[in-house]
């Protein structure tokens, strides 16, 4: 699909909605409804299955009080400054920020 540029390492085709479906984790009963474009707009928009579920996890488990923090032991981003650490210094620098204004 041209938003992606995505094709099958394989076969000189691009990936199918179903293979996008697997990449973001779906079921494999899963079903996408709609034209052919909507169907890859879909998968495309959505958060991968089992990064919800992770979150959601996460979640919950803040919320029981369980879990304050999660250290998963693995780079979260390609990008710099998305690590734990850079985002707590971020966040309390926003803090700070903010007392300012109080």
């Amino acid at each position: 699909m041209p938003a992606t540029d995505l094709c099958h390492p394989k076969e000189l085709r691009p990936l199918s909605v179903e293979e996008y479906a697997a990449i973001q984790t779906f079921p494999k009963s899963h079903i996408v409804c709609g034209r052919l474009d909507d169907q890859y707009r879909q998968i495309g928009n959505a958060v991968p299955c089992l990064f919800g579920e992770a979150i959601a996890r996460h979640l919950i488990a803040f919320d029981q009080g369980i879990a304050e923090t999660v250290n998963i032991g693995t780079k979260m981003s390609r990008y710099m400054g998305t690590d734990h650490e850079s985002w707590r210094e971020s966040i309390s620098q926003l803090g700070r920020q903010m007392a300012l204004y109080d």
